[in-house]
């Protein structure tokens, strides 16, 4: 259930609120998630085991997105599915989902372009494999015979629930498409993304910073779906 003490006045910034509500996804849950993530980190130390604090917030997530979706009659998501130790939430008509995972110092900052904060596997490579297939970007404009549905299959745009807890423990994040990776071995890092929607800072204690409103001239990107 959302805490009723973040009210939705809370953010002033309506264009970030319009936007998310589009997709289906209050701005309260967002950050109620957030708050239940770093709530998981925090109660980890440097003694835990280096994934701990990543899959305890892993679970949070997952059961305060899950608890809210089926409280609702009919949400826009309504599935949220485990696939790899990935959070998959996927909406009715599956042509849009959501992952989450931690980014760097940027993460939430509109002057500066974030990353991942940790590598990824096969499985995120294939997601931005996807979106940039279906955002019509392509880096091997000069090897059309590797632009097949094997390679890049037709599917669903994935954006990224990306956050980070910074020193004072206030929170930065956004809910951005990622575009581009950088390869290390068999895995990869985020490094570009498109149509990022910047999420108000959350404060220490929970509440919302006026400090860093998203700033909506920065939103100049509209997607068109291929045929």
């Amino acid at each position: 259930m959302i805490s009723p003490e973040l009210n939705m006045s809370d953010y002033g910034d309506e264009d970030t609120a319009d936007r998310l509500e589009r997709l289906g996804l209050p701005l309260l849950l967002l950050n109620r998630a957030l708050i239940e993530a770093r709530g998981a980190v925090l109660e980890h130390t440097s003694l835990d085991a280096p994934s701990a604090s990543g899959m305890a917030a892993y679970s949070r997530v997952s059961r305060c997105l899950g608890e809210y979706f089926r409280s609702q009659e009919h949400p826009t998501y309504s599935r949220v599915v485990d696939h790899n130790q990935i959070l998959f939430v996927s909406n009715r008509s599956d042509d849009e989902q959501f992952i989450f995972f931690r980014g760097n110092s940027s993460t939430g900052d509109r002057s500066s372009m974030p990353s991942s904060s940790c590598s990824k596997g096969p499985m995120t490579r294939r997601l931005v494999d996807t979106n940039k297939k279906m955002l019509g970007i392509s880096t091997y404009s000069l090897f059309p015979e590797t632009l097949d549905t094997e390679i890049f299959p037709y599917g669903p745009t994935t954006r990224v629930l990306l956050y980070d807890i910074r020193q004072d423990k206030s929170i930065r994040a956004e809910l951005s498409i990622p575009v581009e990776y950088e390869c290390q071995g068999d895995q990869i890092i985020i490094t570009d993304w498109r149509d990022r929607i910047i999420l108000p800072e959350i404060g220490p204690e929970g509440e919302v910073s006026q400090q860093n409103p998203p700033d909506p001239d920065q939103f100049d990107f509209s997607i068109q779906r291929k045929a």
